[in-house]
């Protein structure tokens, strides 16, 4: 008996897949009470304010999502793959001066060409609300720096303390809001502070072991470390902002097409889909990530095993989730959010279909960068992001109802994510 629990304790403290599943799980327990939190602060905060005003949240989302990739370039992504903590150190320092720059530049676009920008994605009640904008990327590259120091140290359980702070205060900020008539602006600043208020968290776990490494910082080294990553900002970044701009176009091309109150009610049903993704699909992409980096590309055997057993484990998790979604999605909706949602539930019917791909998918895709290949994941958000503006353009010109769009964008996204991950293990064993 004594030799059996010995083994379980090895394996669940080892590292392969079971470190994978390990590090999964301490994630998915913080993010699973962090979601919860916010899932249940929706009850109230759907019956406060109106499809419209999350229609506004949804378009701030989207705003907020394609400039965080801008605030550290994505070097936030090196941090887990050195072997030295002094160079990782110095990728930290660059972060922070990046993100403190491209804040300015960001600020700057805003005032010249801010107009400009809110008009072509019909956003201008957002204009008031820069300042806000501007602060969530900010706070944002400063938790992002500071989320990939904690990867590559294995910390992951300030990451799940984290994601339970910024969830609870985000939340009480949007009910405190609905309930004091403060309108908008409340349900805005609590949704900034669920995207990026857990900098200060970072910094107070990880204020001793940052402390250590000062010492070897000099602009020389972070000279070096720019130069040696620059793949990430010359083809992750493109990839990035393609990736975020291709999740974010359905909102943007709805709110064109169909209205702010429609966007409300996809901006309800994709943060609700969102759920399961970011419970398990997330934080097994930070744990999996961890543990290839770990491995190195030097192992593609192990690689490909590794990134097998996650991504059928996945699939197996993902089976309930969207069986639910396609045989309850509306009555599910109007039970939990009120009669005024139906929509939302029927949009989230048909957006399982992609769900089910995304799942298991995205987290693997993390090998590309262990493996180098920078351009092939920019290759991948072009072509996505190229068929879904067509896709939507198409739907406009042929005059499809908001239904029918958004099934033909889900059968599409679910293609797409099935191609990407043939591809990806057809990667990993031409290196055998």
């Amino acid at each position: 008996m004594k030799r059996y629990i010995d083994r379980l304790k090895s394996r669940l403290q080892g590292d392969g897949a079971a470190g994978v599943f390990r590090n999964m799980l301490i994630l998915a327990t913080g993010t699973t009470a962090s979601k919860a939190i916010g899932f249940l602060a929706s009850l109230v905060v759907t019956r406060l304010f109106t499809p419209e005003d999350f229609g506004a949240m949804s378009l701030f989302i989207a705003f907020t999502s394609l400039i965080a990739p801008l605030a550290t370039l994505c070097y936030s992504y090196a941090i887990p793959l050195p072997k030295s903590r002094c160079l990782a150190a110095n990728i930290i320092v660059m972060n922070f001066a990046i993100t403190v720059f491209m804040t300015m530049v960001t600020g700057l676009v805003f005032i010249f060409a801010g107009d400009i920008i809110f008009k072509a994605a019909n956003a201008d009640g957002l204009q008031p609300y820069i300042w806000l904008i501007l602060m969530t990327q900010f706070f944002g590259g400063i938790y992002e720096t500071l989320s990939s120091f904690a990867t590559r140290e294995r910390a992951f359980k300030p990451i799940a303390k984290t994601k339970m702070i910024q969830s609870f205060f985000g939340a009480l900020t949007k009910i405190v809001s609905g309930f004091s008539h403060f309108g908008v602006t409340g349900l805005l600043i609590g949704q900034a502070y669920s995207q990026a208020g857990g900098s200060f968290i970072y910094f107070k776990a990880f204020r001793e072991s940052l402390s250590k490494s000062i010492r070897s910082i000099n602009p020389k080294r972070v000279l070096k470390t720019a130069l040696l990553y620059r793949d990430f900002p010359m083809y992750r970044l493109p990839s990035q902002f393609l990736l975020t701009f291709s999740i974010q176009i359905p909102l943007l091309m709805t709110g064109k097409l169909f209205g702010m109150g429609t966007v409300g009610q996809l901006g309800l049903a994709t943060s609700v889909l969102s759920l399961p993704v970011i419970l398990f699909g997330v934080s097994a992409g930070q744990a999996y990530y961890a543990e290839a980096a770990r491995i190195g590309a030097h192992n593609p055997k192990e690689l490909y095993s590794l990134s097998k057993k996650v991504a059928g484990k996945l699939f197996l998790v993902s089976l309930l989730p969207f069986a639910v979604l396609q045989l309850a999605g509306e009555p599910l909706f109007v039970l939990v959010f009120g009669k005024a949602w139906h929509q939302s539930g029927t949009f989230a019917s048909m957006l399982s279909v992609s769900l089910l791909a995304q799942f298991v998918v995205v987290p693997i895709v993390n090998v590309l960068t262990v493996l180098g290949k920078q351009k092939m994941f920019l290759m991948f958000n072009i072509m996505r992001t190229l068929t879904i503006v067509g896709l939507f353009s198409a739907c406009g010109y042929l005059k499809l109802t908001a239904n029918e769009s958004i099934l033909a964008y889900s059968i599409l996204l679910a293609a797409n994510y099935g191609v990407m991950s043939l591809v990806i293990f057809r990667i990993i064993r031409s290196r055998f």
